[in-house]
């Protein structure tokens, strides 16, 4: 995750969109906090995307968001099975 994060903000379409595209494929193995880490970062990806010409790209917010629903779902998951 140190490796991806800051590849949330590359100049490249491509490398950003790639950030929550990799994020999605790890988060069935990731505990709580790391699941907040990275629902933290791709928001504040999405909030950067939008500073970029023309609104940013939307397939950069469409894999951020799909990760961030994953990871709030393995939140909500993980919290059922602390009950």
């Amino acid at each position: 995750m140190e490796i991806v994060t800051p590849l949330c903000f590359d100049e490249i379409v491509n490398i950003r969109l790639n950030v929550g595209q990799v994020f999605g494929n790890v988060i069935g193995i990731l505990g709580e906090i790391d699941l907040e880490f990275i629902v933290n970062v791709l928001e504040t990806q999405i909030q950067e995307e939008k500073t970029r010409p023309n609104g940013g790209d939307r397939d950069v917010y469409y894999f951020s968001k799909q990760a961030i629903r994953m990871a709030q779902d393995r939140l909500k998951q993980c919290s059922m099975e602390h009950l």
